[in-house]
């Protein structure tokens, strides 16, 4: 109960931006295939991402420390780690010779979940991920 779930969240953009900053070392342009390992570790943050992500939200509801800042600061490092994964992804299907418009596509399918997503929470004040 001693963890504000503000520093769940910036422990949560850090274990996304920290593989991301590697990535960008090895190619700012991601064209070109990465160290194996880098792709391990960006997938070892995206899990943790998504672990604090979910811890946050439980840990303001029980220890009533909810607040509009900390919603803002929730949505925008979603926002934040969904541009890094799909930068990796890109940079994936790039790599992979797969061509750049499936990129494009996936980036727009990415973008529009989380648009409607974020739509309905504004106009009903709640969070629906599944029927």
């Amino acid at each position: 109960k001693k963890v504000h779930p503000n520093a769940l969240t910036i422990a949560g953009i850090l274990c996304m931006g920290i593989p991301a900053i590697i990535f960008m070392y090895y190619d700012l342009t991601f064209s070109k295939e990465m160290p194996r390992w880098t792709y391990a570790l960006q997938a070892l943050g995206i899990f943790l991402n998504l672990q604090f992500d979910a811890m946050d939200g439980i840990q303001a509801r029980r220890t009533k420390a909810g607040s509009q800042i900390g919603e803002l600061l929730d949505h925008s490092t979603d926002a934040l780690t969904w541009t890094i994964q799909t930068a990796v992804v890109a940079q994936t299907f790039v790599v992979m010779e797969l061509g750049s418009l499936w990129a494009v596509f996936y980036h727009i399918g990415i973008l529009w979940v989380y648009f409607t997503s974020m739509w309905n929470q504004k106009h009903t004040s709640v969070m629906k991920w599944c029927s």
